[in-house]
């Protein structure tokens, strides 16, 4: 991960709220689309819907890219 971080087409994205880390997501982005490599979500705040916030938030991120993963 640490090669990974070290490319520029690669983001790590730290999820938090209410001040508490929740989880982290790493994608690469490649011409059209972006494609999330990794979604984890810190037991205690699964089925609580961060999932969902953090890959509606990639879609906003990236308007001009394909999403995938």
């Amino acid at each position: 991960m640490i090669e990974m971080a070290q490319t520029e087409n690669f983001d790590f994205w730290a999820l938090t709220g209410s001040d508490q880390f929740i989880g982290f997501m790493t994608l690469m982005t490649y011409q059209d689309l972006a494609y999330l490599f990794f979604l984890a979500i810190d037991p205690a705040y699964r089925s609580m819907g961060y999932g969902s916030q953090a890959i509606a938030s990639l879609v906003c991120a990236y308007p001009d890219k394909k999403t995938c993963g």
